[in-house]
């Protein structure tokens, strides 16, 4: 589901989102009800772009912690 909304986003491919001022990056966390994501996203689409990771919008991601 989440494919199809996120393909409807400008690509912006991660090497060449490099030369982007970190100046001007915002990092947004949300927290949110997840049947309101596709609507949300639906009206943002025309506002922001999506990364691309080897060709990808969507990925996995994983992470350890350890508490010493």
């Amino acid at each position: 589901m989440f494919n199809t909304i996120l393909n409807s986003f400008e690509s912006i491919d991660i090497f060449l989102s490099a030369d982007k001022s970190l100046q001007t990056r915002y990092d947004r966390k949300f927290t949110i009800n997840a049947s309101l994501l596709p609507l949300i996203l639906d009206e943002i689409k025309d506002e922001y772009q999506c990364q691309t990771i080897n060709g990808l919008k969507v990925s996995t991601y994983e992470s350890n912690y350890y508490d010493t």
